[in-house]
């Protein structure tokens, strides 16, 4: 039998690292970054409280073997032979999060931080703009930013909003601006331009209309961001949703939209 010395510890310790070959060195790399992983989908997810508490659970079962406190060790042995069905039952969101965001994403994307980066780059981009835009219209709204108390239970459970703005979107938006700005001035000939790039795009020619009729409709509650107000608005509110009443029923966009430009002059 070979006693250990803090003379023979280092000699003890270079013979396992000489036994070590590659494949165990990948093999032991591979477990601890997946459950480096794991931890760190759990961290966001109210499944940290209850695992701080399956450690400490273990931790007593462990003092209590050193300890000899049979009768504390009995019970507890008992509830570790259910605490797998247990741990199951109580980490199923957290297991079925894992498997999602396993499924959901690239292998590789999975395993870096690249993506975490730029989803945090253009989270402040996108509220950067949308304050600006709500300064603007004095728009007010609640922004809640996530610090010490953990929000993903509660984003999980809520309705995700394609709210997201970029340069194309903004294009749009200042296009029904400019229509609403033709309607207030009872200018056809400035919608019949506007709206001739529409003629072949029918979705395009909607999604115009429908921000075109809710900056009527904005001006019609007296907002003062829309160009158009009073019964200019009501006017052109009722003329935007006849057009895209006429559009959804397979009516010729030309048609339409011509039909459409030509009511601005009774605005």
């Amino acid at each position: 039998m070979e006693f250990v010395t803090l003379s023979t510890l280092p000699g003890i310790i270079g013979r396992y690292l000489m036994m070590l070959k590659v494949t165990d060195i990948l093999d032991i790399a591979i477990m601890v970054f997946v459950f480096y992983k794991a931890l760190t989908l759990i961290q966001s997810t109210r499944a940290a409280s209850l695992l701080k508490g399956v450690l400490v659970f273990l931790a007593a079962l462990m003092l209590s073997m050193v300890l000899n406190m049979n009768s504390i060790n009995f019970i507890m042995n008992q509830l570790v032979r259910w605490g797998v069905v247990a741990l199951i039952v109580l980490f199923q969101p957290e297991i079925r999060r894992i498997l999602e965001e396993v499924g959901s994403r690239r292998f590789i994307a999975f395993f870096s931080r690249a993506e975490a980066g730029t989803a945090v780059e253009q989270a402040i981009d996108q509220t950067v703009l949308a304050c600006t835009e709500m300064s603007q219209s004095r728009t007010g709204a609640l922004i809640v930013f996530e610090r010490e108390n953990l929000l993903d239970d509660m984003v999980r459970s809520g309705t995700v909003l394609d709210a997201a703005r970029d340069e194309a979107r903004r294009a749009q938006v200042d296009k029904a601006l400019a229509l609403a700005k033709a309607a207030a001035a009872q200018d056809s000939y400035a919608a019949a331009v506007l709206l001739s790039a529409y003629e072949k795009d029918k979705v395009g020619a909607a999604a115009l209309l429908a921000d075109f009729r809710a900056v009527a409709a904005a001006g019609l509650r007296g907002s003062p961001r829309a160009p158009v107000q009073g019964d200019a608005a009501r006017k052109a509110l009722a003329a935007a949703d006849a057009a895209i009443q006429r559009l959804g029923a397979q009516v010729n966009p030309k048609i339409t939209l011509s039909v459409l430009a030509m009511k601005f002059r009774t605005f």
